[in-house]
């Protein structure tokens, strides 16, 4: 049997071995989304502000009277955070931050500890100063005070980890 082709057109042997070589490639990028979504050496967790109890998976209001917490537990394979993983806070609209910035809180317990630096009116940053054990959860403390909403409507904060060692990012609203 014999092959015609236009000159611009790869042959049958030309796209078989392309497709050939091609597999793995392919193979290896459809892993690669479930490797990535287990975080920083595999680190997983979730954060959550103002949980009612520990096992809540939803963020709860903003306390205007209370301390506020946003709580982070680690969960996933038998690992914890390392000292140095940070969570990134934002403030929009109508949310500040209560000065004298910068000012740093430290905080944590017998299973890690962690310092809150508060930068300026629209961010802070979470840093993980001991690290955390295994389904340990990390409760940071906002004093009362610490957190200013301007007016009832629009804005909040959201706190991102960085880099990415848990499973969500979470919303302080009103």
């Amino acid at each position: 049997m014999t092959e015609t082709r236009t000159n611009n057109m790869p042959s049958r042997r030309a796209v078989t071995k392309a497709a050939a070589w091609s597999a793995p490639v392919i193979a290896a990028a459809v892993a690669a989304p479930m490797a990535a979504a287990s975080g920083q050496n595999g680190q997983q967790g979730h954060i959550r502000w103002n949980p009612t109890n520990p096992y809540d998976t939803s963020d709860q209001p903003f306390k205007p009277n209370a301390d506020n917490i946003l709580q982070v537990m680690a969960d996933n394979q038998s690992k914890g955070w390392d000292p140095g993983n940070q969570i990134i806070l934002s403030c929009t609209m109508d949310v500040t931050f209560v000065g004298p910035f910068p000012r740093t809180i430290t905080g944590g317990g017998p299973s890690g500890t962690y310092s809150l630096t508060f930068s300026s009116p629209t961010s802070a940053t979470i840093t993980v100063t001991g690290g955390f054990s295994y389904k340990s959860y990390m409760n940071v403390i906002f004093p009362n005070g610490s957190i200013q909403w301007v007016s009832p409507f629009g804005g909040g904060i959201t706190a991102t980890p960085n880099p990415t060692f848990l499973s969500n990012t979470a919303t302080l609203g009103h």
